[in-house]
């Protein structure tokens, strides 16, 4: 990205399992944005229907607490609003941006009919699988 285009964004790493990884890696390569694009997409798509421990359903916090040794880390641009509104919410959901950004990512994924971590899902979950590539990788941010 140039400076330009991250003049208002705040970078932010996030920890992420290596099969999400490479999920988005082949999601990205085929629709052909950057895994940090695509990140920042999927965040954004999710956190509206978000909802607080307090309100209700709740996102599955199933990667709380989860050691770092099989994630890959990842850094990604984001808009200062919505960076703003991933503190204010990790901060009442009792987890960390870092916690959040991969459950937003997740639940993403699986709204558009993907598995998360690629693994057999329910019907309507897709598999993406990488094109041939000729030549230098499309993905070069991450």
């Amino acid at each position: 990205m140039s400076d330009e285009k991250t003049a208002n964004m705040v970078l932010r790493s996030v920890y992420l399992p290596q099969d999400l990884d490479a999920n988005l890696r082949d999601l990205a390569f085929q629709s052909e944005k950057s895994k940090n694009e695509l990140i920042r997409e999927l965040v954004q798509e999710a956190l509206p229907s978000y909802k607080y421990p307090d309100g209700g359903t709740a996102v599955p916090a199933s990667s709380k607490g989860e050691k770092t040794a099989n994630m890959v880390l990842r850094s990604v641009y984001v808009p200062q609003e919505l960076d703003g509104n991933l503190r204010q919410l990790a901060f009442k959901s009792e987890m960390s941006k870092n916690e959040l950004i991969r459950e937003l990512v997740q639940e993403a994924l699986k709204s558009r009919g993907y598995s998360a971590h690629g693994k057999p899902g329910k019907p309507n979950t897709r598999v993406v699988k990488p094109s041939k590539t000729t030549g230098a990788d499309a993905n070069a941010d991450g």
